[in-house]
């Protein structure tokens, strides 16, 4: 999911195409799920807001979905109505800390779990990120924030009820989510160290 504008980064740049470590924020994400066995295409979601994004995604020869632009909701089910039935592995831009090894958990657990639908949290007390109090809930007792990462049966996209299931990630990294130039100095300084 790359078409959002990105405003709470204060900048003019795309936020998908924000220099990370010396390359785009999305080549982060683009790298991990490349390693991944289990994917076999990957699709990029942009909309007009993110027209250097799309290039760029076209550049390294990847496929761009364009999206209305609506928001993410919206735009994640106008993709996945657009790819097709397959199930779908959905991931922001902005979260350029998820490693293989947790997307491969996630896809372990989504299979495990036998539900058309899985999405993921971070639990809030493992992490020192910066989260919009609208953005958080309560959820089994524990305070939770969404991961960015979620699995779905693209044919189950336009039911008007999905079950699903629902996993709080242990490694609050993963939902390090790039929103503000605090989160990218977090980004920064979390990557110099590994």
């Amino acid at each position: 999911m790359a078409g959002g504008v990105g405003s709470r980064m204060e900048s003019t740049q795309e936020k998908p195409l924000i220099q990370l470590d010396g390359k785009p924020m999305i080549k982060h994400v683009i790298e991990s799920l490349n390693k991944l066995d289990s994917i076999e295409k990957i699709f990029v979601a942009t909309s007009s807001k993110t027209p250097k994004t799309s290039k760029f995604i076209e550049d390294i020869g990847l496929e761009v979905v364009e999206t209305s632009g609506s928001g993410y909701h919206p735009d994640m089910k106008e993709a996945i109505e657009k790819i097709g039935d397959e199930t779908v592995l959905v991931i922001s831009s902005d979260l350029p800390l998820v490693k293989k090894s947790d997307l491969e958990k996630i896809i372990r657990k989504f299979k495990k779990f036998e539900k058309p639908a899985l999405s993921t949290f971070i639990e809030l007390k493992n992490s020192d990120f910066e989260f919009r109090a609208e953005e958080s809930f309560e959820m089994d007792g524990r305070e939770v924030a969404p991961a960015g990462i979620n699995l779905i049966e693209g044919r189950k996209i336009d039911e008007s009820y999905i079950e699903q299931k629902n996993l709080i990630l242990s490694r609050s990294e993963i939902g390090l989510n790039v929103n503000s130039k605090n989160d990218l100095r977090r980004a920064e300084r979390i990557l110099s160290e590994r």
